[in-house]
């Protein structure tokens, strides 16, 4: 039986995902986004919804699909605009875009300023108590029969949590950039009122957000 031909000029079918390769093994061109996470104007794709190549493209104006040069992983951290691999950076709305950009230069000063480093260590050690003991959880590691199974005791900081830790030097910042007051969403409350004690003992009002449901439901936590 003779099969049928294809009419001339017939598009072959695409895949049925718009991100995936052609089939050619290709991947549409795609924009990316400024070292400020904006993404610049394009100029119209062409007849085949494909954007210019910025390498050099095949004959059929595609450019060929690459692995990826790391793989998502922890192990590997971050790039230096907070990507791991494909995954990662920072996702919010526009508006508020100059503030994470002043917050990231701000942050980026701080953190090799001795004095600032100074100054926050001095606090983990002689207000929120780090570092935190190890402590061995001798019944579970009985029960276990293995390994030593050890807690980090976090919950001994001022507060009762981790929250201190990262609120101590939030607010540090928040100093070093002249704000003067401070704002906070919290779930369980803990992070709240970590928050709510750095301002106390740095002297700037601060306004704490918590769900109607959380407080009801985590009303031990404040």
């Amino acid at each position: 039986m003779a099969s049928k031909s294809k009419k001339s000029g017939s598009p072959p079918a695409g895949p049925s995902d718009p991100d995936a390769p052609d089939a050619g093994g290709h991947l549409k061109a795609q924009a990316a986004p400024d070292a400020g996470g904006h993404l610049k104007a394009q100029a119209a794709p062409d007849a085949g919804g494909h954007l210019k190549a910025q390498a050099a493209p095949d004959a059929g104006g595609h450019l060929k699909a690459q692995a990826m040069t790391s793989p998502n992983s922890y192990r590997t951290g971050p790039d230096d605009k907070g990507f791991f691999g494909l995954f990662g950076g920072r996702f919010v709305a526009e508006t508020l875009m100059p503030l994470i950009l002043e917050l990231e230069r701000a942050y980026n000063t701080a953190k090799d300023d001795p004095k600032f480093q100074a100054e926050l260590s001095y606090l983990h050690t002689h207000y929120s108590g780090r570092p935190s003991p190890l402590y061995l959880a001798e019944n579970i590691t009985k029960d276990l029969g293995g390994a030593k199974v050890y807690f980090k005791r976090d919950e001994l900081n001022h507060t009762g949590s981790h929250k201190i830790n990262n609120c101590l030097g939030q607010i540090l910042l928040a100093r070093r950039m002249g704000k003067t007051r401070i704002i906070a969403e919290t779930g369980a409350g803990q992070h709240g009122v970590a928050v709510a004690t750095v301002c106390a003992k740095f002297k700037l009002p601060c306004h704490v957000y918590m769900g109607a449901t959380d407080i009801e439901r985590q009303a031990p936590n404040v």
